[in-house]
């Protein structure tokens, strides 16, 4: 049974909680088969991790910098993402007493590298059916294992008097360097932490070695940390790149735009519905007169479903954020960089606030730290913007969303004083509304399995649109083993018509045979299909689904002999919906689904994958 650590309150049909944070996690450390996890780092302070119950898996670094690792100003340039960013929801089938090990209901369709800081957080359904606030709401903070998300759903409408808040929990920022004085140096970009010439870098995407956390490259979006003399700290990176620290103290000819110390900006990172980021951390400040200060932490993420948030009532201003923290200002010597804003997927229909109500949903980057003194010296850059996902297409009231830039520190108290650079971009690009679900490439209409013959199994699938798709490998498995590529079918490239494929596999008579489909995008990107399994015990048998588009009732008839429980309907997100299912004689059902919106979903069995559209 769920262990909530909440105070529970029920008055006029809603739930409601008091406690600000709700989420558990842990540090997923191992996947076998793609649906065995096993996990350390637990912290189910919040929540618990339950059988039956969603969870978030997201993996929050792990690109890699391949040829661009030596001490130069090219240092921290990605060469690929991997699967940074990726994420998607499982359900839990088992789950041990130790939260050491946890099954889920079906193999990932992503494919994850638990060396780039893969976890897992769980995805609270809050509410029987709305669902109000009492509470800010919070998540844990990013240590480098777990933390930095936050993520619930509710069935129906969030009403919101309260504060959701991811900001400064994202990614951290770098240290400050040492008391160390010293000419300037411009030219040492990655370098081991410790030596008080050098600040840290602020973290990002990229794992830095030991020997690599210092110097004044960024680390794909994190900042680069700021160089003896006083320079600034570089900001974090996230949808736009950090600005670049100020050169440093610029008296005595020391530094100057032509030998600058300052830390370099975090890079920006392409995002979407289904990868997200963390905003980067900012670089530190290098101090020789102990008045530096540290990188800013960037912000977090927030994945949150409801079907409409509701601001309303006697209330003041409330938000949804996840900003980057501005880094702290300082006296006479380098400061850090400020942190990239967050990011944040909300699926809903709509948003409404009434006048006197307003909302506000952000993920701004923090400014960079200024410097307290009359002589330039190192100001730290600003954070880099970050992004927010809105699915609906409806029109919002009263409600303000912002990505901005952080702005560059000031780099003396002078008049007119020089800055250090505001983060990258056009403050706003950040925000994207009316998105569909999916980023992927290829739209997947159906994918099914057919019977040839006692030995050999047809796969059919259909696409209804198509971009730079580059084809599909064919997945086989023996009783949920270990996945073997069986072939290769080319895709159409690019297409918006509907496309059909198929490929014929001799299979194993009486064993349980798993397909699945591993769509390539001619960049090497990935994505995986949803999983069929097929028996040679049965005979071929066909299968008629119809009317199709339909008004909510339709028939399917088949020979097969299909148990009611075999027969699953999920929508074009991936949701699993109950529906009314008749069983007629010589199997054939009858399939009410008028209770549901109109809509994509799409009707699983061990047998055949289709698409059902309701009008």
């Amino acid at each position: 049974m769920r262990k909530f650590y909440y105070t529970l309150l029920f008055l006029s049909g809603f739930f409601f909680c008091t406690k600000a944070q709700i989420n558990a996690y842990a540090k997923v450390t191992a996947i076998t088969n793609g649906s065995v996890l096993t996990l350390s780092n637990q912290n189910q302070t919040f929540d618990t991790f339950v059988a039956g119950e969603y969870v978030v898996v997201i993996q929050m670094q792990g690109a890699s910098i391949t040829g661009n690792t030596a001490d130069n100003a090219n240092f921290g340039i990605p060469n690929s993402l991997n699967s940074a960013g990726l994420y998607e929801i499982a359900v839990i089938q088992a789950v041990n007493g130790g939260v050491t090990s946890m099954t889920l209901s079906s193999s990932l369709a992503n494919a994850y590298s638990t060396s780039g800081s893969v976890q897992i957080i769980s995805y609270p359904k809050l509410g029987t059916t709305s669902f109000s606030t009492t509470a800010n709401i919070n998540g844990v903070a990013w240590n480098g294992n777990v933390g930095g998300v936050i993520a619930f759903y509710v069935s129906g409408n969030l009403y919101q008097f309260h504060n959701i808040s991811a900001d400064a929990i994202g990614f951290r920022g770098g240290a400050k360097a040492g008391q160390d004085g010293g000419g300037c140096i411009d030219n040492v970009y990655r370098i081991a932490a410790g030596d008080a010439r050098y600040a840290s870098k602020g973290e990002g995407v990229y794992i830095t070695t030991a020997a690599q956390a210092a110097g004044r490259a960024k680390a794909v979006n994190g900042g680069g940390g700021g160089l003896v003399h006083n320079g600034g700290g570089g900001g974090g990176g996230n949808y736009t790149a950090g600005g670049n620290g100020y050169y440093g103290y610029t008296g005595g000819g020391y530094c100057s735009a032509a030998l600058s110390a300052g830390g370099q900006g975090g890079l920006a990172v392409s995002s979407n519905l289904n990868r997200v980021f963390m905003g980067g951390g900012g670089g530190g400040g290098q101090e020789n007169n102990g008045v530096g200060t540290a990188g800013g932490i960037g912000g977090g993420i927030i994945l949150l479903r409801a079907d409409t948030i509701v601001v309303a009532g006697a209330c003041s201003a409330v938000s949804i954020s996840a900003n980057g923290a501005t880094a702290a200002n300082g006296g006479n010597d380098g400061m850090g960089g400020g942190g990239a804003g967050g990011s944040m997927v909300l699926e809903v229909d709509g948003i409404r606030a009434i006048s006197g109500c307003p909302l506000t949903i952000s993920a701004n980057g923090g400014n960079g730290g200024s410097v307290g003194n009359g002589t330039p010296h190192g100001a730290g850059g600003g954070g880099g913007q970050g992004a927010v996902y809105v699915t609906s297409t409806n029109a919002f009231t009263n409600t303000t969303i912002n990505t901005n830039n952080g702005a560059g520190g000031n780099a003396s108290t002078g008049g007119s004083p020089p800055t250090a650079s505001s983060g990258g971009g056009t403050s706003g690009s950040g925000v994207i509304t009316g998105t569909v679900s999916s980023p992927l490439p290829v739209e997947l209409m159906a994918f099914y399995a057919v019977q040839k013959n006692r030995t050999e199994v047809e796969l059919i699938w259909q696409t209804a649109s198509e971009k730079n798709n580059a084809g599909f490998e064919i997945l086989h498995t023996l009783n949920g083993g270990e996945w073997q590529k069986i072939g290769f079918v080319k895709g159409k490239g690019n297409s918006n018509i509907t496309s059909a494929y198929s490929f014929t596999h001799t299979a194993s008579l009486g064993e349980m045979n798993y397909y699945k489909l591993k769509q390539i995008d001619a960049d090497g990107s990935f994505s995986f299909s949803s999983i069929l399994y097929v028996s040679l015990e049965y005979t071929e048998t066909p299968i008629k689904l119809f009317p199709n588009p339909s008004r909510g009732i339709l028939h399917l008839e088949t020979e097969m002999d299909i148990m009611d429980e075999d027969l699953k309907l999920f929508d074009s997100a991936g949701w699993e919906h109950t529906f009314v299912l008749i069983r007629n004689e010589n199997n054939r059902f009858t399939l009410d689904l008028s209770v549901l919106p109109k809509g994509l979903y799409f009707l699983q069995s061990p047998y055949f994958s289709g698409k059902i559209i309701l009008e």
